[in-house]
C-alpha cells in the first residue's frame, strides 16, 4: 500500500469528523485555495470534494497529483490540481509526461481529451469573460502580441482581438496551437490566426504545406505528379480523381492528348502524326505540305484529299496564281473546251467532250460529273426502250 502522510486539522474544510486529514490535499488547498479549478492535464473543470457515492460517479472532483510520481513528496511547486481519470492514467504510466503523449497519441482516448481550454481567473483583464475568467492560450498571447490589429499567422489577412464576430476586415483574432494540442500553451507554440484559417487547420482533412497539391481559388487539393502517356510532359492530378477512377484518369495532360490516343488506338496514329484545329476548334489529322505560291509550310487535311488539289495555303495564294495564269474569274482560254456556267453569269466552266449513249452525237460536259446523254429527250428514249424489252 503506498504510505500517505497524515495530519490533523480540525475545523478544516476538508478534514474527517476526527481532524485529520492528508498531508498533500492540505498543502495544495492552502496553494490554490477553494472553489472550480482546472486539471492541469486535460483542462477540465473539477472541484474539492470530501467524498461520497455521487462525487465518485462523477469523477469530477479535485485530486492532488505529484509531478515527480512521488506521494512523500508534498512540496507546493510538486503539486497540481487534476481530475481522476487523468491521475489514475498517470499512476499506471509513472510518468510526468504521460497524459500529453496519450492525448497525442489517441486523441479520442475517453478521459484525456480537453473538452475546455484552460482558464484563469482575472476579472480586470481586457479579454475576461463574463465570469471574470480568461482562456491561458489567450492571456499568453495577449501577453506578447498586445493589443490592436495584427496579421494571420496563414493568410496574412488583418485581425484584431476586439472585431465583431462575422466581421471581414479586420477578421477576429483566435489564439492558434501550432501542434492542435489544445493544453499545450507555450509561448512558443501560440501564434494569431483568423477565425477561417483556425477552423480549417482544425480538419483532419486538411492539407499541410509539406505536401504536394493543387489549388482552385483559394482551396487546396492533394495531389500526384505524372507524367502524359501521349506527350511523355509532366503534369498534375488530383487524388481524389484517382481514387474514384482509377483505370481511366491519371494517364493524360489533356483532352487534346486524350483525344491523340483515342484516335491513334482505333486508326494506328502514332506519336508523329500531325493533327489540326479547324476555326471552329475540331481536330482533324493532317499532313505538312508546301505552298505553291508562297513557298510556305503548312497542314493540308487529308480528308480534303478527294475535293481539292491541297497545292496552295489560302484563298489569297491561289488566287494569285490563277491570276498569273489566266484562269481567274472561271476565264478559260480560248482553246480550251467550255461550257457556260449556271451559277456564275458570263462564266465559263472546263469541259470535255463525251458521246451520248442513245444517238451517239458528242457533246460537251464538266470534266468532273458523269453524263451519258446529250439532252433530256435521248435520256427518256433510253428508259422507254429498256422498260419495253422487260416487258417481253
Amino acid at each position: 500500500m503506498t504510505p500517505v502522510r497524515v495530519i490533523r486539522k480540525p475545523g478544516h474544510p476538508l478534514a474527517h469528523h476526527d481532524g485529520r486529514i492528508r498531508e498533500h490535499r492540505y498543502v495544495l488547498y492552502e496553494k490554490i485555495g477553494s472553489g472550480t479549478h482546472s486539471c492541469h492535464w486535460c483542462g477540465r473543470e473539477v472541484q474539492w470534494m470530501a467524498g461520497g457515492v455521487q462525487a465518485f460517479r462523477d469523477r469530477r472532483y479535485l485530486v492532488p497529483d505529484h509531478l515527480d510520481s512521488n506521494p512523500l513528496n508534498n512540496s507546493p511547486e510538486n503539486l497540481e490540481p487534476s481530475c481522476v481519470p487523468c491521475n489514475s492514467a498517470r499512476s499506471k504510466g509513472g510518468r510526468a509526461n504521460q497524459i500529453l503523449r496519450d492525448i497525442l497519441a489517441r486523441p479520442n482516448r475517453r478521459g484525456l481529451v480537453p473538452k475546455k481550454y484552460k482558464r484563469v481567473s482575472m476579472p480586470d483583464h481586457p479579454m475576461a469573460d463574463g465570469q471574470g475568467c480568461v482562456q491561458e492560450h489567450v492571456l499568453v498571447l495577449y501577453r506578447r502580441i498586445g493589443p490592436g490589429q495584427h496579421k494571420c499567422h496563414w493568410c496574412g489577412c488583418p485581425i484584431s482581438w476586439d472585431a465583431p464576430s462575422g466581421s471581414k476586415d479586420p477578421r477576429r483574432l483566435v489564439a492558434d496551437h501550432l501542434d492542435g494540442v489544445k493544453v499545450h500553451n507555450a509561448d512558443d507554440n501560440l501564434v494569431p490566426a483568423c477565425s477561417p484559417c483556425n477552423v480549417m487547420r482544425g480538419r483532419p482533412d486538411r492539407v499541410l504545406d509539406s505536401e504536394v497539391f493543387v489549388t482552385k481559388g483559394k482551396a487546396r487539393f492533394r495531389a500526384e505528379e505524372r507524367h502524359c502517356r501521349w506527350c511523355t510532359k509532366k503534369f498534375m492530378i488530383k487524388t481524389s480523381q484517382l481514387k474514384s477512377r482509377p483505370g481511366t484518369d491519371g494517364q493524360f495532360c489533356s483532352r487534346s492528348c486524350t483525344m491523340s490516343a483515342t484516335l491513334a488506338k482505333q486508326h494506328g496514329h502514332t506519336a508523329d502524326t500531325l493533327f489540326g484545329h479547324s476555326k471552329a476548334g475540331k481536330k482533324f489529322k493532317a499532313e505538312r505540305r508546301t505552298c505553291k505560291e508562297c513557298k510556305t509550310d503548312f497542314l493540308f487535311s487529308v480528308s480534303m484529299g478527294p475535293h481539292t488539289s491541297g497545292e496552295f495555303c489560302s484563298r489569297s495564294c491561289s488566287s494569285k496564281y490563277n491570276n498569273r495564269a489566266g484562269k481567274i474569274g472561271n476565264r478559260l482560254p480560248s482553246d480550251v473546251p467550255s461550257i457556260p456556267n449556271r451559277s456564275w453569269p458570263g462564266g465559263r466552266l472546263a469541259a470535255i467532250e463525251l458521246p451520248c449513249k442513245w444517238c451517239g452525237v458528242g457533246f460537251l460536259s464538266q470534266a468532273k460529273t458523269n453524263r451519258q446523254f446529250c439532252s433530256h429527250r435521248c435520256a427518256a428514249k433510253f428508259r422507254r426502250a429498256n422498260s419495253a424489252e422487260s416487258h417481253f
